[in-house]
């Protein structure tokens, strides 16, 4: 619904037709939309995912320019969010961090049907549409005759930013979490862990600090995927 991840590397921006796309949506439905939930994810593994899964699909690896483009780009995900609210003004926008909810589809279900709707209780826990891993990436390149030494060796997830690219990136999606804390909690409602009440009137210990917080989110970063 947001866009397409070829339009964001092509773009080299965070679903910059999110406005007009969505407003067709919310014309489509008439405006009787109660609840939208977008799921946002941190923007270093979001860009590296997209990126494996272009490569895989014909695009060149990207350049030292393009990654700088994508790590300083001035769109994050609270421009997303915003859109989404300008779209449908009556609606509850929910946002879901991937990094909370990409092993538990069945909370994440539960605070989309809302009002104690009934959710499955037994699933199968299988890993879909992951990013290729670097393996992959050399055997898609070389089989269109390109070089592979763009790529590292190994056969895990293929990481393409460096520090400073990683950091910026980091700081960007913490900056978007800050605002979801404050300011935006007019706009959104930022589901986390302690539950809907709670995400929606209190924000969690250290959330009214802007800046990085690798300590506390050690462990609950997902990889690129």
């Amino acid at each position: 619904m947001l866009g397409t991840v070829r339009a964001n590397l092509r773009m080299a921006e965070l679903y910059p037709d999110a406005a007009s796309r969505l407003k067709r949506y919310a014309d489509a439905f008439g405006g009787q939309v109660h609840r939208v939930v977008l799921s946002i994810r941190a923007l270093d593994t979001f860009w590296a995912s997209a990126l494996a899964f272009g490569v895989a699909r014909g695009h060149r690896l990207p350049s030292r320019c393009t990654l700088d483009d994508l790590a300083d780009g001035s769109r994050s995900w609270r421009e997303v969010v915003e859109d989404a609210a300008a779209a449908f003004p009556q609606a509850e926008i929910q946002v879901h961090p991937h990094e909370r909810f990409c092993g538990r589809p069945e909370q994440r279900l539960a605070y989309m049907l809302g009002d104690g709707a009934p959710v499955p209780s037994k699933f199968t826990h299988f890993w879909r549409h992951s990013a290729p891993n670097l393996a992959d990436l050399r055997s898609a390149v070389s089989a269109r005759g390109e070089a592979t030494s763009g790529l590292p060796s190994g056969d895990g997830h293929w990481q393409p930013f460096n520090e400073r690219q990683i950091a910026a990136l980091r700081e960007t999606y913490d900056d978007d979490i800050f605002w979801l804390h404050s300011a935006g909690r007019e706009v959104a409602t930022l589901i986390e862990e302690s539950g809907l009440d709670q995400a929606r009137k209190n924000p969690p210990g250290g959330a009214n600090r802007r800046g990085q917080n690798d300590d506390g989110q050690e462990g609950k970063l997902a990889r690129a995927g």
